[in-house]
């Protein structure tokens, strides 16, 4: 069994959800990824990415969760919390990023992926 299948181990939507989403950066360049535990990383050109798996029942019911500190407030339809609280201390969670989105459906990792392309693609 490869480290991401045990990664997501029964958890084929977040598998699916997250090839979409390596799918789209390695078609615009060549992402650094690394398995941990808990999380995986993702470098790709000066930015993080931390991604964590769901089962889809957590609190905002979602498969995949995706954190970065690509602003994503202009993205419709996407369900994200920004970390930093009103006095700019970071709430805690896995993962160094502002943003964390949480990824229920197909919808929202195509909208956050076609974001991200036209980001590295169009500066």
């Amino acid at each position: 069994m490869s480290d991401l299948e045990a990664f997501f181990f029964k958890k084929e939507e977040a598998m699916r959800f997250f090839s979409i989403f390596i799918n789209t950066l390695n078609q615009i360049g060549k992402p650094t990824i690394i398995i941990q535990q808990t999380k995986i990383k993702v470098s790709f050109n000066d930015e993080t990415f931390s991604i964590i798996s769901h089962w889809g029942k957590t609190g905002r019911k979602s498969f995949l969760q995706i954190n970065t500190n690509i602003d994503v407030n202009k993205i419709q339809g996407l369900l994200f919390e920004d970390r930093i609280r009103p006095n700019q201390k970071k709430k805690g969670s896995l993962g160094n990023e502002r943003y964390e989105i949480f990824i229920q459906n197909e919808s929202q990792i195509m909208k956050f992926v076609e974001y991200i392309k036209e980001k590295f693609t169009n500066g």
